[in-house]
């Protein structure tokens, strides 16, 4: 996206090796202003703070790549160093509470395909809600009840492997044979598995009516997709206690270089697996079956939704 929309058309023509520090500063100020979409059928608008800092990302990281393999004749990348002209960007730390993360999880029973099983799964794993988006059916491993994310597919390019509870096997089980693209091979899809699940605003606007349905109050304090892993997080970190750190870092899979890691990325399997189960306890009961986790919405109900803006 920033590629086509803003460093194309902004610096599309400029050859790399004469790009200045000032052309990239002009980019990055016009990305900055927030315009209409000129896409056909989009409504959202773009540009943006955010939206310049993905320039600045990709374009350094571009220039980067174009000098390590010899392809320009600069060794100086004059994007380096330009976040910094950018509003630093504030810290998210909402944390749900035990009892509003189980407001989210009967909320998302009343959702449907496919953002309900999305939110529940996130919920039970501490996955990104982008790589649950982006989950192909190969990915899964209900034999062994893993969740296997190759490393050409994860953000710290390395194999994640994230073991899945119970009733986490449950909801891709009832998922892969009710709603599996025939097309493509995400999970999640609006298009029949050829692309991944997109539409996030409006699926989390429907998740915030749901959940003041379920719980009766109006006042629902906001949060993201994401803030559902960094609570994950937190509740598993109360429970190991001091020097949990290995095994939380485990859980999320955060990139970690070592000799030991590398060879061990299918390590600790079994107490994450522990871990999240303890967790899945806690937030839903240990006693569940595919019928309890499906009385709260009709199957039936479940449609497919087509896509309105990217994940």
């Amino acid at each position: 996206m920033a590629i086509r929309t803003h460093i194309i058309e902004g610096v599309g023509r400029v050859v790399a090796d004469m790009l200045t520090r000032d052309q990239v500063r002009d980019l990055m100020k016009k990305a900055m202003v927030k315009e209409p979409s000129t896409r056909e059928g989009k409504t959202r608008r773009r540009g943006g703070i955010e939206a310049a800092r993905s320039v600045v990302a990709v374009l350094r990281k571009m220039i980067n790549w174009g000098i390590r393999e010899r392809l320009l004749k600069r060794s100086d990348n004059p994007v380096s160093g330009m976040e910094d002209n950018l509003p630093k960007k504030r810290k998210k730390e909402r944390v749900l509470s035990l009892e509003e993360a189980q407001v989210v999880w009967h909320a998302a029973g009343t959702l449907g395909y496919p953002f309900g099983p999305l939110y529940r799964l996130i919920l039970l794993t501490g996955c990104r809600p982008g790589e649950w988006a982006r989950c192909r059916q190969s990915f899964i491993d209900l034999k062994q009840s893993l969740l296997v994310i190759p490393a050409q597919a994860y953000k710290s390019d390395h194999v994640h492997v994230v073991p899945l509870v119970p009733a986490a096997v449950l909801i891709l089980e009832h998922t892969l044979a009710n709603y599996a693209g025939r097309q493509g091979d995400y999970l999640f899809s609006g298009t029949d598995g050829l692309a991944p699940v997109s539409g996030w605003s409006k699926g989390h606007s429907r998740m915030m009516q749901a959940m003041t349905a379920v719980s009766g109050e109006r006042g629902v304090v906001p949060w993201t997709p994401h803030d559902l892993r960094r609570t994950v997080a937190t509740r598993i970190a109360e429970q190991l206690g001091v020097g949990g750190e290995q095994l939380i870092k485990r859980v999320l899979g955060h990139a970690d270089g070592s000799v030991t890691a590398i060879y061990n990325r299918y390590g600790y399997v079994k107490e994450m697996r522990e871990v999240l189960e303890r967790w899945a306890d806690e937030l839903i009961g240990a006693e569940f079956d595919a019928a309890s986790l499906w009385r709260e919405s009709d199957a039936d109900a479940y449609v497919i939704v087509e896509p309105t803006e990217a994940a």
